[in-house]
């Protein structure tokens, strides 16, 4: 066995035979040794202060008949040494004698293997001690490092308690490291960070995987029991420890304060803000003292030239001339205002939207309850004054008569504007291009949030909403009346505006004519007439839009009959379909759209226009009609989702198909030739009311009740309802019955009455169209088969 120094050993003996066989037997299994002999116990204690000795082997003569025992003696001085005692006797007592005195091991000098033993022993003491050395150097060396690092080190058992902790910690957080051994590391986490803390201080992860510089909030030790414990930003790394069965032991860690770091890094911080605004603001004044250079020559320029300005004013006398041009103004307008009051005295002026409300609302202004939001560049009404103040006068009465039904009474906003024929608002401001035309006035009235008190018997009496349909229907206008549950009410109502026909001018030399017979007014809205003649001239272009050429699939379904076609045109305002077979005139419809993708639909609304038709491939001697859909104008979303598709489409890296939706023309055999200024007309004769009530829809070839499928009734009305199912029950003119159950609603478990029958209603189906909006429950999803 190398060692550093030779090994030393001390035999206390007074048999020299005894002496020389040990030495002999130590010395031939260690030769490097250095052994000494003594004779008697107080040369033994003369002998202890002269070396650093491994091992003493006392006789039991020697060794425990003094009072104290030479062994204890020797124990006390050399708490490090092995000593080994060597005795004739084999009983227990002897070995329990010699370990209470402070023997290391007892070796019985008879026995046939006694020196076999010693030697054997010395190796294990002596390696034993040089074990304890090493240890006790390295355990002096860990002490000395944990009190050089500021970082506080920890180790928590398996429980989450701490076994050690690093003397860092009563810097750190006030505590001895004796108060914190054996305590939870949840003594040290506040309550609102415990979530966060744990498996974070007694991680078990290692390797990557293991917590690294996690930012926690530690507890001070509180100064005294009533205070409140302070906190200190700490950042904690963490792994855990395993044991060679790969059983959790604890977690080793590092708690790093993290209270100066953090503030350094908030100055930093704010000095880099600072040093951006500074070059920010110094950029902005270079910018301003190149730019003042830059307009010294010209401000110089325009000085030159308004002194000569001046000049040429004061030499031409202009002061004068506007002087008098400013008195012929003057007098110019009070002619203008003599003349209005003029067309008014003879009641020639026109009738503006304004005034027919302020008429309307006039019963109602002591009740303080409507406010008419007025808008300039309402045109005339025409000769329906009348008509209109009673139309506007029954809604807004039954509308107050209905809030206070729904005991929330509030005050009524009243916005006013004009609308094409799709529905677009016009803006009234003027712009770089020349406004459309006005085809209707929309009028919103809507409950606002300001409450207000007033009784029913205040309100004057008004016919009821009947009168104000048949008047809105005799100026072929629509009425949208919502009342939602615990929502505000709204009311809209789109009335035409009356078009003043332009009179041509006669011949000056024309005969005179007889008078024809008056002709009988009639309702009907299809008048055909003639088509001007062809022209070879081109049309001028009217696209807003850059138009893409692509070949997209398109499939349009016109009431029950489906045509495939080809999108030739893609644009963001419109875009052009060839189709495949004859169709009806659908110039002027309204179209529900749906560009499909992988990824996702787009839904748009359009109109369509006819752009005659098209000359098949080769082999095929048939035309095909060519179609325009006049796109709704898009929200801000929609019109990057179209460009994407749009550029998708043209680079052919997107498979895009287009789905059209309309409806078939109410007279087919009638082709409708009034052109694109045609507008839609709304035949609905009832409130629609907004609905989800469960139905069930039973087919005309359905024999099984339990077969009936399940819908959902959206809205409802006096003539018909708009449902929602999973599948079709039936094509376009087939009858269906609708079954209501009776309840409260699709979730009512308990009815009324228990053998309550269904609400049985027969229906005609008159029109079809997905609804990507269903509710989820009418929907079906991967689970269901």
């Amino acid at each position: 066995m190398p060692q550093s120094e030779p090994i030393t050993i001390l035999v206390v003996n007074e048999q020299a035979d005894e002496i020389k066989l040990v030495t002999l037997s130590l010395r031939g299994f260690f030769p490097d040794c250095r052994v000494e002999s003594v004779y008697s116990s107080e040369e033994a204690l003369r002998w202890v202060s002269r070396a650093e000795w491994d091992l003493i082997l006392i006789d039991e003569r020697l060794g425990l008949q003094s009072r104290p025992s030479l062994v204890a003696t020797l124990r006390e001085r050399l708490p490090t040494t092995a000593i080994v005692l060597q005795t004739d006797r084999s009983d227990s007592t002897a070995a329990v004698t010699a370990l209470q005195a402070g023997a290391n091991f007892l070796l019985f000098k008879k026995s046939p293997a006694f020196l076999t033993e010693l030697v054997l022993y010395t190796k294990g003491a002596i390696e034993q001690r040089h074990l304890r050395a090493t240890f006790a150097h390295t355990h002096d060396r860990h002490t000395r490092l944990l009190e050089t690092l500021t970082d506080v080190f920890y180790e928590v058992d398996a429980e989450g308690r701490f076994v050690f902790i690093s003397p860092g910690i009563t810097a750190l957080l006030g505590y001895q490291p004796e108060e914190l051994t054996g305590a939870p590391f949840s003594k040290l986490i506040p309550p609102d960070q415990q979530a966060h803390a744990r498996y974070r201080i007694n991680d078990r992860r290692t390797g990557p995987r293991a917590a690294r510089r996690v930012l926690l909030q530690l507890l001070k030790k509180p100064q005294t029991k009533s205070s409140d414990q302070a906190r200190v930003q700490a950042e904690v790394s963490a792994k855990g420890l395993y044991d060679a069965r790969r059983h959790y032991t604890g977690t080793l860690g590092l708690i790093r304060d993290m209270t100066g770091h953090l503030a350094q890094t908030e100055t930093i911080q704010r000095l880099e803000t600072r040093l951006l605004e500074s070059d920010r603001h110094r950029a902005i004044a270079q910018r301003l003292t190149g730019l003042s250079h830059e307009l010294h020559a010209p401000l110089s320029a325009v000085l030159t030239q308004s002194q000569r300005l001046l000049e040429t004013i004061r030499e031409a006398q202009l002061d004068t001339r506007l002087v008098a041009l400013t008195a012929q103004a003057r007098e110019a307008s009070a002619c203008g205002d003599a003349l209005a009051q003029a067309v008014v005295d003879a009641g020639l002026a026109e009738d503006t939207l304004g005034q027919v409300i302020a008429e309307a609302l006039a019963p109602l202004a002591h009740l303080n309850i409507v406010q008419h939001h007025d808008t300039t560049g309402l045109s005339d009404v025409g000769s329906s004054r009348n008509i209109w103040v009673r139309i506007i006068q029954i809604v807004v009465i039954q509308a107050i008569r209905q809030m206070a039904a729904r005991h929330r009474i509030h005050r009524l906003d009243i916005f006013t504007q004009t609308v094409t024929a799709t529905g677009t608002p016009i803006d009234p401001a003027p712009g770089l291009f020349p406004a459309p035309a006005p085809r209707e006035v929309e009028i919103l009235i809507q409950e606002s949030e300001s409450a207000a008190t007033l009784t029913t018997d205040s309100l004057p009496a008004s016919p009821d909403l009947i009168q104000a349909y048949e008047d809105i229907g005799q100026l072929q206008g629509r009425m949208e009346w919502l009342a939602p549950a615990r929502q505000p009410l709204s009311i809209r109502l789109w009335l035409p505006i009356s078009e003043t026909p332009q009179t041509p001018e006669a011949p000056a030399e024309a005969a005179p004519s007889p008078p024809e017979p008056p002709v009988p007014a009639t309702v009907d809205s299809h008048v055909e007439t003639p088509l001007p003649p062809p022209s070879d001239k081109p049309l001028p272009d009217r696209r807003m839009a850059v138009r893409a050429a692509v070949q997209l699939p398109a499939r349009v379904t016109v009431g029950p009959s489906i045509r495939e076609g080809t999108v030739h045109t893609l644009s963001l305002t419109g875009a052009t379909v060839t189709l495949t077979g004859p169709l009806p005139n659908l110039s002027g419809q309204s179209a529900y759209l749906v560009f499909k993708t992988v990824v996702g639909i787009l839904e748009l609304h359009a109109t369509v226009h006819e752009r005659g038709m098209q000359t098949g491939p080769p082999g095929d001697a048939g035309e095909r009609p060519v179609l325009a859909f006049e796109f709704s104008p898009p929200g801000e979303t929609e019109r990057k989702v179209l460009g994407s598709f749009i550029e998708a489409a043209q680079e052919r890296s997107l498979a895009i198909s287009l789905e059209a939706l309309l409806s078939q023309p109410d007279d087919v055999a009638l082709p409708d030739q009034t052109g694109s200024d045609r507008r839609a007309i709304d035949h609905r004769e009832g409130i629609r009311v907004r609905v989800a009530l469960p139905v069930r829809i039973e087919g005309s070839h359905e024999q099984n009740p339990a077969s009936r499928q399940l819908g959902l009734a959206v809205n409802f009305s006096r003539g018909g309802a708009c449902l929602q199912a999973r599948t079709l029950p039936g094509h376009v003119g087939e009858t269906i019955v609708l079954h209501f159950p009776h309840g409260n609603g699709q979730g009512h478990s308990q009815p009324h009455e228990p053998a309550a029958p269904d609400a049985v209603l027969p229906a005609q189906i008159v029109w079809t169209a997905p609804d990507p909006t269903a509710p989820s429950e009418l929907r079906p999803t991967h689970t269901e088969p």
